[in-house]
């Protein structure tokens, strides 16, 4: 149970994350600051699954970043979802 639901928490952070950067519309966001302007739907999704397992699990190697202000936000939240899934 504890998998599929990390696991599926990760996939709507990482779906959440993209969609911050396509609502946002910004030059510079973590699309273009990991260069994935242009790049497949898979590779983005891939990164954005990333970022969304290594914050939840609290590493966060720091390669996929958030740039703005609403990306920001969107990594507190994720970070306080990930810290209640894993104290629960």
């Amino acid at each position: 149970k504890f998998p599929f639901l990390s696991f599926l928490l990760a996939h709507w952070m990482a779906c959440a994350y993209h969609l911050v950067a396509d609502i946002e519309d910004k030059d510079v966001n973590w699309l273009t600051e990991s260069h994935l302007v242009g790049a497949s739907p898979l590779a983005v999704y891939n990164t954005a699954m990333y970022w969304a397992v290594m914050t939840m699990s609290t590493i966060g190697y720091g390669d996929v970043t958030a740039v703005t202000s609403a990306e920001r936000l969107t990594s507190t939240i994720a970070m306080l979802i990930g810290a209640s899934v894993f104290a629960y």
